[in-house]
């Protein structure tokens, strides 16, 4: 099983208990992710803040960079710990 959002293996979240869907459930939860994509559908493009207008941006042109392939918070945590 993978993360939708990292693609990121459950083998790596689950070194410890319960890491995977703590994972998918906090870090990377899809609801989330689809209810940020919902809000700027509905707002007025003239609103949107700096990261709203490049998420939106990579929308329209069904450009999908702005998801962390490969990367989260643990990952990033771990590596510069060494």
């Amino acid at each position: 099983t993978k993360c939708f959002i990292c693609g990121i293996g459950n083998d790596y979240f689950d070194r410890t208990p319960h890491g995977f869907e703590t994972h998918t459930l906090q870090e990377h939860n899809l609801a989330n992710y689809l209810f940020f994509l919902m809000y700027l559908i509905n707002k007025d493009e003239t609103e949107h803040t700096g990261q709203e207008s490049y998420v939106w941006k990579m929308y329209q042109e069904r450009c999908w960079d702005f998801f962390p392939t490969g990367d989260c918070f643990r990952k990033q945590y771990e590596d510069l710990l060494g």
